[in-house]
């Protein structure tokens, strides 16, 4: 009876936080009142989960209860099975639409830019250590999903099958106990493999420095069981001056520059993965000191941010692009044509469920979608390659763009991909603007507000897309 009393006062009291470092998720918040929240029932739901998330006590009476299932028996706590010596992830059934949906990307991004194109796909911990588990915790196959991912792939894309690799090492420190991404030692055996595939020396001579001895990952997050010894995170050193000396950081919106491509701060909390190259975000540009032109873009998921350190003694730039954090096209933020090499570097869990790396070279053809014609003014090479990239053969008018004769180099490319090319003058968009559905132009600069700078003419037709309704992208 008197808690009854006494747990509305503590609640009332403690303190209320707006992150769960043990369980790193952000907590809900009180929800906001109105009559459709009333009406759909979201409000009282909100309140419930509200309530959930900061009652007094909360993590332990969760960590009871996680304990109380594996006494009755349970050995998977929320899809993560507790072995003798690891903790290993239920992988969801793979998304086979989804999977070919981003092969095909890839491939048709091989075939759009002369960038040399690679693909990496590791197994986790489940892949390699997938016999630990009992006969009634079924897995999936990730050798030969990752195998079936590399046949559907271009012939002229370089596949790095590191699997046999990764298992025979499978003795050593490769992925940590507590979360689903591979060590630096298992991202050191990849880089290792991938160098000998991409025609790059790797770098081998590294002082290794420990530089978190209590690291409890995404795994632990979720089971809380604290009857494994915590993770070690591993700093390779390397044993020259070859370096990061300007990060460019962007998350879509804003940009940030630093010096460094190791985030320390992080080490002091839950979420001490992110000491590589910090939270992931949409693009991470980094420069190094390093004595060759070579240029890498490299396409991920975040196992990929600890095997960047190990590639920086190749590479004089690095573009890290991360889809699930960008807004836009790729092209928006970089032209793949200006890297030697592209690597799409993903976990087997995440290249089979992740809905946006078919993102990576569809973005023009979702705008199109099933329109029949469109205008081009002033030349583009990202515009040129999204138009022949195309399934659909569709009408392309093409102005002259007189000024610097900017609509001609379009013509050819653009004619032999297949579509019906108008070229015509400049004076005449106001006869043809109504004949299109929609506008694509290039621009030579934009500028922090957004304002887009083009050739003489650009402004014009943007009127003219105006008062004719037809929507104008740049």
């Amino acid at each position: 009876m008197i808690l009854i009393f006494i747990f509305p006062i503590v609640f009332m009291i403690l303190k209320k936080d707006d992150y769960s470092e043990t369980e790193n998720r952000p907590l809900k918040n009180f929800p906001e009142i109105s009559a459709q929240n009333i009406i759909d029932k979201s409000y009282m739901n909100g309140i419930e989960a509200y309530l959930s998330d900061h009652f007094p006590f909360r993590i332990n009476w969760v960590k009871a209860k996680m304990t109380a299932e594996r006494l009755s028996g349970k050995s998977a706590i929320n899809n993560i099975y507790i072995c003798s010596d690891r903790m290993l992830e239920k992988l969801p059934e793979p998304d086979y639409r989804e999977i070919n949906l981003s092969v095909n990307a890839v491939n048709k991004f091989s075939d759009t830019y002369d960038t040399e194109v690679y693909a990496l796909i590791a197994p986790t911990s489940a892949g390699i250590y997938g016999d630990e588990l009992k006969d009634y915790f079924p897995q999936i196959n990730q050798k030969s999903l990752i195998a079936d991912i590399y046949n559907k792939l271009n012939e002229d894309i370089g596949v790095i099958d590191i699997w046999d690799a990764m298992y025979t090492e499978r003795d050593k420190y490769l992925y940590y106990r507590t979360d689903h991404h591979w060590t630096s030692e298992g991202a050191f055996t990849a880089y290792k493999y991938a160098a000998k595939k991409m025609g790059i020396t790797s770098f081998e001579d590294y002082d290794i420095i420990h530089v978190s001895s209590d690291f409890r990952g995404t795994f632990y997050s979720k089971c809380l069981y604290d009857g494994l010894k915590p993770d070690i995170i591993n700093l390779y050193k390397s044993n020259n001056d070859k370096t990061a000396v300007d990060v460019l950081m962007n998350d879509g919106i804003n940009e940030q520059h630093t010096n460094d491509i190791y985030f320390p701060d992080f080490l002091d909390t839950n979420d001490k993965y992110c000491f590589f190259l910090g939270h992931n975000r949409a693009l991470t540009d980094i420069k190094t000191n390093t004595d060759t032109d070579k240029r890498l873009l490299l396409i991920k998921d975040s196992y990929a941010n600890s095997i960047v350190p190990f590639f920086i003694q190749n590479y004089s730039q690095i573009t890290v692009i991360d889809l699930r954090y960008l807004k836009t096209s790729v092209t928006d933020f970089i032209n793949p044509d200006d890297y030697d090499q592209t690597l799409f570097l993903y976990n087997a869990s995440t290249f089979s469920t992740d809905k946006n790396i078919k993102n990576i070279i569809l973005y023009t053809e979702r705008l199109i979608g099933n329109h029949q014609s469109v205008l081009l003014f002033d030349y583009s090479s990202t515009v040129e390659k999204a138009i022949c990239a195309l399934k659909n053969k569709i009408d392309v008018y093409i102005l002259e763009s007189r000024v610097i004769a900017g609509g001609f180099p379009y013509v050819k490319k653009i004619t032999e991909s297949g579509h019906q090319v108008h070229f015509i003058a400049d004076a005449a968009m106001l006869s043809i603007i109504d004949k299109v559905d929609l506008v694509f132009i290039g621009a030579e600069t934009f500028y922090p507000d957004g304002t887009a700078f083009n050739t003489v003419g650009s402004d014009i037709l943007a009127e003219l897309c105006l008062n004719h309704n037809v929507p104008y992208y740049v």
